[in-house]
């Protein structure tokens, strides 16, 4: 489900996540997470043996025993990539935002028609491997106010995701710095200001699995570049995602430094050069 939260004030009418199985939430905009439980205690403003009580009267509903919260040992699922055999070809949204076609057509995205990414431009997300293990798109129309449509939408274990690792892995791997971003619109406009030592969180919080990607490339420098959002949920969520990396790099490898605008995408390719001359300077 996606929903505006009752327990803070809120524009968006999908920046709360519940799963329908098994309750967990997400809020993206605060980087709030957890059980069911955790989302009644914040909503009736209680303790949490009394939002355990509340939950164990009956309400209507239920929800299943959880076992998504830990890491699975099993290898993570593929996708079948059939469904991008009748996607279309049509880079216009990104084309009209500013994104040239050579490097959108770097991604190996398009449109759906129908199926759970209808109207959406999708990206296939893939393993070393080029195994698909996730989809993540892009709504390509103008969203009304209120309409519980979220921007973007993903399937598949976004915890396991080092994305766009598959396209610029060499890249990574001759750099001496990475940039992380929200999503995949903030990358694109890196790349085609010429950055492309990327990598995207798909949300306010590093996976494991993206920090083991930092790991693995080696790089000096981390520069952490979520959106700089009126209400501060990119720089709240950069100084909690500075601590996290602080147990794994030296804290002076560790940089803040978000978009002048709220996000990439807002920024003109001069504008990016701009603010990348002054992480390098």
């Amino acid at each position: 489900y996606r929903a505006k939260p009752i327990y803070r004030d809120s524009d968006s009418s999908t920046v709360l996540s519940v799963k329908k199985d098994t309750g967990y939430f997400v809020d993206y905009a605060r980087g709030l997470y957890g059980p069911l439980e955790k989302l009644v205690e914040l909503c009736l403003d209680c303790s949490a043996t009394e939002a355990k009580k509340w939950l164990g009267n009956d309400q209507g509903f239920i929800v299943k025993k959880r076992h998504v919260y830990d890491i699975p040992d099993k290898k993570y699922k593929t996708l079948s990539q059939d469904a991008f055999d009748n996607i279309i070809r049509d880079d216009s949204y990104w084309i009209s935002r500013g994104i040239n076609e050579e490097t959108i057509s770097v991604f190996d995205g398009g449109v759906f028609e129908k199926g759970r990414m209808k109207n959406r431009y999708t990206f296939p997300i893939y393993d070393s491997n080029k195994k698909l293990i996730g989809v993540s798109g892009r709504y390509i129309y103008n969203i009304k106010e209120d309409a519980k449509i979220p921007k973007w939408k993903h399937i598949g274990e976004k915890s396991k995701w080092q994305y766009p690792t598959y396209f610029n892995s060499d890249i990574l791997k001759g750099n001496n710095s990475v940039i992380i971003v929200e999503s995949i619109g903030d990358m694109l406009s890196l790349w085609n200001a010429g950055y492309k030592n990327v990598l995207v969180s798909f949300g306010l919080d590093l996976s494991f699995a993206l920090i083991n990607s930092i790991i693995k490339y080696d790089v000096d420098k981390i520069i952490l570049s979520f959106n700089n959002d009126k209400n501060l949920a990119g720089n709240n969520a950069s100084q909690k995602c500075h601590k996290k990396l602080i147990k794994f790099f030296d804290e002076d490898q560790i940089q803040i430094c978000l978009p002048t605008k709220n996000d990439f995408g807002e920024m003109t390719k001069q504008e990016i050069i701009n603010w990348m001359g002054k992480i390098n300077g």
